[in-house]
């Protein structure tokens, strides 16, 4: 076994006899949001509109939610702001993906860029206590278990990721480029995307 880490940019490719089997950021997904001070913004002279209500960066993004949330009375306040986490993990060579259980689809994950037979949303993964639930959907059951594994001929692998917040998965698969002057046919891997929030 063998791991190769590149400093910049930033990837992790784990190896097997000199052939990857997982890797991490070599879409350069990865995003971490560092932690930030509240800053309060100054009301324009005559403004009468809530500053909540119109928190909108330059860029155009909402920051009503940045520093807490409420949901049935119920208030979460976020006193370093946002706090997600994203990366982008491979699985080379490997079609199918299995695990980050409950949920009610088949035991091979499908992918959820949408298409026929597959998924719109990506996988969502919580705790929760759902009594009534639709067949075959990405939502979650339950608990959450952020473990996802991939088999092929002679080998197997697996990534858990170790973040208790809410997460949603994206899946993926595509045929790898291979050389068209070759006569094998390409492999095909699944791409996962995992954002996490806090």
């Amino acid at each position: 076994f063998e791991v190769v880490i590149k400093f910049s940019p930033f990837e992790v490719d784990f190896k097997r006899d000199d052939e990857s089997h997982i890797k991490f950021n070599d879409r350069g997904l990865f995003n971490m949001e560092h932690w930030r001070p509240k800053i309060e913004k100054e009301k324009a002279e005559g403004d009468d509109s809530k500053t909540e209500e119109n928190a909108k960066t330059d860029g155009g993004e909402d920051e009503s939610t940045w520093w807490d949330e409420s949901f049935g009375g119920n208030t979460d306040s976020k006193p370093r702001g946002p706090e997600s986490v994203a990366m982008d993990i491979s699985f080379v060579g490997y079609e199918q993906v299995f695990g980050i259980p409950e949920h009610t689809g088949s035991i091979s994950l499908k992918q959820t860029r949408g298409g026929d037979g597959n998924h719109h949303e990506p996988y969502r993964l919580y705790n929760t206590d759902v009594f009534e639930y639709i067949l075959d959907s990405p939502m979650t059951l339950y608990g959450a278990i952020p473990f996802m594994q991939a088999h092929r001929k002679d080998s197997s692998v697996g990534v858990f990721w170790l973040n208790a917040a809410e997460t949603w998965i994206d899946i993926v698969k595509a045929k790898d480029n291979k050389n068209p002057l070759s006569l094998g046919k390409g492999a095909t891997s699944t791409h996962t995307h995992w954002i996490s929030e806090a």
